[in-house]
């Protein structure tokens, strides 16, 4: 006697993390993507400490030392403190529509 189908598919593990964790987790890890590469982008002290040419200075130290020599020309460092912000802004911009995109997935109302 044949068994009869009841529409249920069994998933092994790799496709329930394919199907439903990775696209459940997808604003989180956005969020932690985003989070994590504005803490490196503005990391002060590891590259004061480890670079000691001044051709391989992050633009962070560049500002400062500028800030430093030009203490009263405040035009200039707030342009490249804008500068300094761009890439962040702009990675933020990108991702932002999927962050969207993952949390009305996620099935929560809110």
């Amino acid at each position: 006697m044949p068994v009869k189908s009841t529409g249920l598919v069994i998933l092994g593990y790799f496709e329930i993390f394919k199907n439903v964790v990775i696209p459940l987790s997808t604003p989180a890890l956005l969020t932690l993507f985003i989070l994590k590469f504005q803490a490196m982008w503005n990391n002060f002290l590891d590259a004061l400490l480890y670079l000691s040419k001044v051709s391989m200075w992050t633009l962070n130290i560049a500002l400062m030392t500028f800030q430093q020599q030009y203490k009263a020309q405040w035009n200039l460092t707030l342009v490249g403190a804008m500068f300094n912000a761009i890439p962040v802004l702009i990675l933020f911009f990108i991702f932002s529509r999927y962050y969207m995109e993952g949390v009305s997935f996620s099935g929560l109302k809110g």
